[in-house]
């Protein structure tokens, strides 16, 4: 019986693991395209620039 206990244990502390690391990757996806948002921005904005200077 404390085999099974361990066992339940062990596998919910893995489902948690699991679930922090699938919030990780997804916070990681959002970080990503808002990164990828300000490049763009960035890349309008020095494109701008650069017609502007001619």
């Amino acid at each position: 019986m404390k085999e099974e206990d361990e066992i339940k244990k062990q596998e919910l502390h893995l489902e948690t693991l699991s679930n922090k690391y699938e919030e990780g990757i997804q916070k990681l996806k959002e970080s990503l395209d808002k990164l990828r948002e300000s490049v763009d921005r960035l890349s309008s904005f020095t494109d701008d620039m650069k017609n502007d200077s001619m």
